[in-house]
């Protein structure tokens, strides 16, 4: 149809709008929605599909999307600037693992944690589930409280660093692990080290525990708190934490950032290299 304008405002629509065939500029689907008024503040009744780019955000703040009958265009605000740009994608590893992607700045980033029990050039990634075994220094990979199918889907694999710096390469083709420099750029991005973990948090408590202090995940970045495996192979802080490895290096340690169910800041600290992180590949 011609050209359809779609108001929000704290999540109510504040307009009257008429049921619009909307083609995504995000996802390349086109999608039939209908609008149901009731009153001035009311709901939004949907018949169908409504695919905008990640269907995991959601707006928090006043604006506009205007359908121009080929594409969305955002009005003022930040929130519908970022819906209308290409900036999702999915990218596969070499097992056949298929991760969504989003771009951040100028990089784009995995928006989930990586799963690949296979280097990038086809060797195996040794699985260490034993003590004994996790704590020898080989590249190695496991899952939390070594269960494959509770946690292999939801939180991804955990590797050690030794995984991660192998010349077999991680992380998919054209893609790699990100160095600490890409983590703060990253977090200048998403506008600081004390408040882009906030943005950069999966919403809700379904995976966070009580409270996900300022998740709003209006980044796409999904993160999810998958603990970590101690170099001693000690399971801890599943739903808490979450980890994630960088490539540079300090001495004998390694650096990765962190996110913390309770504030909404993000870390980036060292860790012994046994360790075992989750790990987010960039490109």
């Amino acid at each position: 149809m011609s050209n359809g304008y779609l108001f929000w405002h704290k999540h109510r629509i504040l307009n009257t709008v008429k049921t619009i065939f909307m083609k995504s500029c995000l996802s390349g689907l086109g999608v039939l929605i209908v609008i149901s008024l009731s009153a001035q503040d009311v709901g939004l009744s949907v018949s169908g599909t409504i695919q905008l780019g990640n269907p995991t955000e959601i707006p928090t703040e006043g604006g506009v999307l205007i359908w121009d009958g080929i594409n969305f265009v955002g009005i003022e605000t930040v929130y519908s600037r970022l819906l209308t740009n290409v900036r999702f994608d999915t990218v596969a590893d070499r097992d056949g693992n298929l991760y969504r992607t989003v771009r951040l700045g100028t990089q784009w980033w995995m928006m989930e944690n990586l799963r690949t029990a296979t280097f990038a050039d086809g060797s195996p990634i040794r699985l260490d589930s034993s003590d004994v075994d996790w704590s020898a220094g080989y590249s190695a990979y496991c899952w939390y409280d070594n269960d494959s199918s509770q946690y292999d889907r939801t939180y991804g694999k955990l590797y050690n660093w030794y995984a991660v710096s192998d010349v077999h390469g991680l992380c998919p083709d054209g893609w790699h692990i990100p160095s600490d420099l890409e983590w703060h750029a990253l977090a200048t991005e998403l506008g600081g080290l004390a408040i882009c973990g906030g943005k950069m948090k999966e919403l809700g408590n379904g995976r966070w525990l009580p409270n996900n202090a300022a998740a709003t995940n209006e980044s796409g970045f999904s993160a999810r708190p998958a603990g970590l495996r101690s170099g001693n192979g000690t399971f801890a802080n599943l739903n808490f934490i979450g980890y994630w490895w960088a490539s540079s290096v300090s001495g004998n340690n390694a650096w990765y950032s962190n996110l913390y169910n309770y504030n909404g800041s993000m870390d980036i600290n060292l860790a012994d290299k046994f360790n075992g992180l989750s790990v987010r590949c960039v490109r």
